[in-house]
């Protein structure tokens, strides 16, 4: 018979952290990589990320060191790969995203 006055086990201090949540974004660029869907985005605190099929793989916070920069390695079917990097420069609002150091998108934000 269960004993009604045990205490709760106790927490597991080891138990994984939740899941990072988006940060609100203000301003979002979106992309296909192959069959891959990739968001870089430039949070509304500063920061620079970049997503891949909704997870969160890079965050640069912001900083005096310019340009901002992230990159992931995207795995694709049969063994292809893509590297993604996303460089931003604040001040001029400026974004550049390149996978395979081919330009995907190039333009100012805001």
């Amino acid at each position: 018979m269960p004993n009604e006055n045990a205490a709760p086990p106790p927490q597991r201090r080891d138990a994984p952290a939740e899941a990072p949540q988006p940060a609100p974004r203000g301003h979002t660029v979106e992309l296909a990589v192959g069959h891959k869907a990739v968001q870089v985005a430039v949070a509304a605190d500063g920061a620079l990320e970049l997503w891949l099929d909704g997870c969160l793989r890079k965050r640069r916070a912001a900083s005096a060191r310019v340009p901002l920069y992230v990159w992931t390695n995207v795995e694709l079917h049969w063994e292809e790969h893509r590297y993604v990097e996303a460089r931003y420069w604040p001040a001029q609002g400026e974004l550049r995203v390149t996978v395979n150091r081919e330009t995907a998108y190039a333009g100012r934000l805001g």
